[in-house]
């Protein structure tokens, strides 16, 4: 059988092929009377894709987006590709695409512009926003479905690891090791790195260790900024027998700064990681880490995703997933 064309339904609807493309891309140049008339022929004759067809006729893309950052290397950080490949594991379930979308106007401190370009989509994941990100407030306030993974909102559907208990079992389980005189390496400004220095404050206050602000050294979440922030720590007049960073780049970043010092690791400092990534594995030493869930976090933001699409009325849902301790050689007791 022939199969069916734009040009077949035009010639069946009394309009030109380019009006029969602008009511397939949803147009507003086509009166509404002239759309229902292409959509009631493109229904009779089963055009395909369906997909189309389907969305036109329920008023749905059967489109989400993922929306990245245009940081260096992220496509290739270790945590959005486990993301990624669950949710793309995940949508193998659902008459979904999926579209990655790198917006125009990202700020360091603001995140993301406060709008996207026009085009049409049924709902968004958004990875690790920052807390005071521009989109994100518009998705609030335009009640666009959204998932946020590793953030929260109030408003918002958002699923993220329990950050702040699994910066306590770091800290618990160096302070099971002896060492008391812990730094930290925060990463950027955002609800991770807000809820594992809360963690890590938590924790000393538990063990009766006071909190001393010069322990705390920023990094960024890369190799260079560990490094540079271990270099500082390590210059310190209070001498540390620990460093935990936010994420194991960092993490290995100050591994390298102890040795450039003539240290050793773990001898004269442990070193602990985030993320239990392929790079913690295989550091030398091996790093001991706290593993996330990236996987199965990105197959439930799809699920979350396509029941808030497909049922825009129902309350927020929030979910959290615990992290896993795991011990390497990067640690040991003093």
């Amino acid at each position: 059988m022939k199969k069916t064309s734009i040009k077949d339904i035009a010639e069946i609807a009394k309009v030109s092929t380019a009006t029969v493309s602008r009511v397939l891309n949803n147009s507003p140049l086509v009166d509404e009377f002239t759309k229902e008339r292409v959509i009631k022929v493109i229904q009779q004759l089963n055009y395909k894709p369906s997909l189309i067809a389907r969305s036109l006729i329920k008023g749905k893309t059967h489109l989400l987006t993922l929306i990245v950052p245009p940081t260096p290397n992220f496509f290739s950080a270790f945590y959005f590709t486990q993301i990624m490949n669950g949710i793309s594991d995940a949508l193998t379930q659902y008459e979904y695409r999926l579209m990655i979308y790198q917006p125009h106007g990202y700020d360091a401190k603001l995140g993301y512009p406060p709008q996207l370009e026009e085009f049409q989509m049924d709902g968004l994941f958004m990875i690790a926003p920052l807390m005071e990100d521009r989109l994100v407030k518009h998705c609030e306030t335009e009640k666009i479905p959204t998932i946020l993974i590793n953030a929260r909102s109030h408003i918002l559907d958002w699923i993220d690891l329990n950050n702040q208990t699994a910066s306590i079992k770091v800290i618990e389980t160096l302070v099971g090791l002896g060492h008391k005189k812990i730094a930290f390496i925060p990463g950027l400004m955002g609800y991770n790195t807000v809820a594992r220095l809360e963690g890590y404050k938590e924790a000393l206050q538990k063990h009766s260790i006071r909190f001393d602000s010069s322990f705390i050294e920023g990094g960024d979440y890369s190799l260079e900024s560990g490094a540079r922030a271990a270099k500082k720590l390590l210059a310190l007049p209070k001498k540390i027998t620990a460093i935990y960073a936010a994420n194991d780049l960092m993490a290995i970043g100050a591994i390298q700064a102890i040795r450039e010092a003539g240290l050793s690791v773990p001898g004269d400092i442990s070193v602990f990681g985030f993320d239990d990534s392929d790079a913690a594995r295989f550091s030398q030493p091996p790093l001991s880490t706290v593993k996330q869930p990236f996987y199965n976090m990105g197959k439930r933001a799809v699920q979350l995703l396509v029941e808030r699409v497909e049922k825009p009325e129902m309350p927020p849902r929030y979910e959290e997933m615990e992290g896993e301790v795991i011990l390497r050689q990067s640690t040991k007791k003093i």
